[in-house]
């Protein structure tokens, strides 16, 4: 079962949730300009993922229900950016945010490589 990796997939995302939540301040819009950028990351470093997103989420109900949830998240947090920047105002700095998504990168591609050894103890 992929659970674990899931999880560790989505817990950026429930952190930025978190954030916006709590204190929407300079560092939450720029872990937000991060977060919000690793998908663009993802497909141009890695374009064999629109077919694996293809083959993976409609091959099964099960996908499906990961990709409703994944996709749920990642509303939430547009909408919650969306009101935060309309209520604050903050812009974050240039330097802050390309720091932070190349951080928030190799998380994933760290989450991803991880993935397979994550399948063999739990599988």
């Amino acid at each position: 079962m992929l659970l674990g990796p899931f999880i560790l997939f989505q817990l950026p995302y429930m952190l930025l949730i978190y954030l916006l939540l709590k204190r929407s301040d300079r560092r939450a819009f720029t872990f937000l300009i991060a977060v919000l950028a690793i998908p663009i990351l993802d497909t141009l470093f890695n374009p064999m993922i629109l077919v694996s997103y293809r083959r993976i989420y409609l091959n099964g109900s099960r996908g499906l229900l990961w990709l409703a949830l994944s996709g749920l998240i990642y509303a939430a947090i547009l909408i919650l950016s969306y009101l935060a920047i309309r209520r604050t105002g903050f812009r974050p700095q240039l330097s802050s945010v390309i720091l932070t998504t190349v951080a928030t990168f190799l998380y994933f591609f760290l989450v991803k490589e991880i993935t397979p050894y994550l399948y063999r103890l739990w599988g």
